[in-house]
Order: C-alpha cells, then structure tokens, then sequence
C-alpha cells in the first residue's frame, strides 16, 4: 500500500474521522476482497464504484436495525484485524502534516 500518497491525498482532515472512514465504510466495502487468498480486485478499485458500494451500504444499515448491528460488529474485527494499516498510516500522516 502506497501510504505516503494516501497520506498525502488525505492531509488536512481530521485523523479521527479519517480512522472512523476507513474502518467503518471503506473497509468494510472492501473486505471481502481483502480477505481472499486470489483477490479479484488487485490492481486497485475503480472510485466511482467504491462509492455507490460504500453509499449502498450506508443505506442499507439505515433502513435495517440488525444491519446496523452486524456492521458494528464487522467495523470492530476491521479495527482489530487492520490496526497496523492505521499505525502506518497514521504515521505518515504526522509526517505531511
């Protein structure tokens, strides 16, 4: 992962708000594709699409109660699972700053 530029791209918001989209919409979106031993995504997400994904998902956790719930619970094992992704990045980020 390109952490200086991802960095880079994303100085001057909120590294908490940052933290809290990368985990809990990112991530999430992208986990699946993360987690595969043969990704079918690997040379990087199309952004548009990426979007729509994340909004899609943002509107199915507001319309469902349970989904909402197991999306806590996804975006926690993301924490978990990913908190070295955050610490270099994090570390990069105090570096543009």
């Amino acid at each position: 992962m390109d952490y200086p530029y991802i960095a880079e791209q994303i100085k001057g918001y909120e590294p908490e708000l940052i933290k809290n989209i990368l985990y809990s919409e990112v991530a999430v979106v992208c986990a699946d594709n993360l987690e595969c031993v043969l990704p079918p995504i690997w040379t990087g997400f199309e952004p548009d699409s990426l979007n729509r994904e994340i909004e899609q998902m943002l509107l199915a956790n507001r319309t469902s109660r349970i989904r909402r719930q197991l999306h806590k619970l996804h975006t926690a094992w993301l924490r978990f699972s990913y908190r070295d992704v955050w610490k270099e990045l994090s570390a990069h980020l105090k570096q543009s700053s």
